[in-house]
């Protein structure tokens, strides 16, 4: 009697559904480390930020980087704008303007853009200017000209603007309610006095529902923040992340936290450690 050599056709489909089965199981958990590992490097860059933005400060009289929104009430301020760290010309690569965070890469308390990118939003799109125009917040893209970062890619990016994968508003521990539309505030801190450790000054990319980092799930929602005690932490305040505030079923861009400066205030005010 011969040997059987090899396997048939049903043993092989079988170790075939096998395998496939074991990956199915245990592609979520790698999925899952992966964006644990990427949450984990967003939380150590805000903090490096928070510890920056402390040298500043005792630098310069406990003042803190001015922010780029002066009038938290005001709807001519589109809420983008806090992602803002440089205007460059990008033919020279000539530093034209800087605000918000920029004035840490400025001043040389912090020197390597990387840290201004969440690892978590590299490969997201956000949608500027209307539907149909698409970038994404990624340090490659802000660092191919003639200089480097700062500096924006021509194809991929719009103006001469360095936008960044972090929010630089810093909230006080005081607030209001919007005249116009009695949505919360809170007012702008100027000084590192007037920070507070419930309310943030540094956040992941506030922008659309769809564009959330560090999801594992549907379930999964939250944002890293940086918060005015100088700790980093994941937030997922329920009142947060209601849907309807972030205009989730809106296919519109202006009712969107990224271009809605009093819903993203509101959003923020609502994040907590």
């Amino acid at each position: 009697m011969k040997a059987r050599k090899g396997f048939t056709l049903i043993e092989l489909l079988v170790v075939i559904a096998i395998i496939a089965l074991l990956v199915s199981l245990l592609l979520p958990a790698l999925n899952k480390a992966r964006e644990g590992a990427k949450k984990t490097k967003c939380l150590v860059q805000l903090k490096q930020m928070g510890v920056a933005t402390y040298q500043y400060a005792h630098e310069n009289k406990q003042k803190i980087m001015p922010s780029v929104v002066t009038n938290p009430i005001a709807t001519t301020t589109e809420s983008w704008r806090t992602l803002l760290t440089h205007e460059v010309n990008r033919n020279t690569g000539e530093v034209l303007f800087f605000w918000n965070h920029g004035y840490l890469f400025e001043a040389g308390y912090i020197d390597d853009g990387r840290i201004f990118y969440c690892p978590s939003f590299e490969d997201i799109e956000i949608e500027v200017n209307g539907p149909g125009h698409v970038m994404t917040l990624n340090y490659q893209d802000y660092s191919q000209g003639p200089k480097g970062w700062p500096s924006p890619n021509v194809i991929n990016t719009i103006h001469d603007l360095v936008r960044t994968g972090y929010n630089y508003y810093p909230q006080s521990g005081d607030g209001a309610r919007n005249p116009l539309n009695e949505r919360p505030y809170r007012f702008l801190a100027k000084n590192s006095e007037d920070l507070h450790a419930s309310y943030s000054v540094f956040t992941d990319v506030i922008w659309w529902w769809e564009t959330i980092p560090h999801r594992t799930s549907e379930f999964s929602i939250g944002l890293n923040a940086l918060f005015g005690d100088g700790h980093a932490t994941y937030s997922n305040t329920r009142e947060a992340f209601d849907p309807v505030l972030w205009n989730a079923d809106s296919s519109g861009t202006d009712g969107k936290p990224g271009n809605n400066q009093s819903i993203f205030l509101e959003i923020l005010s609502y994040l907590h450690p």
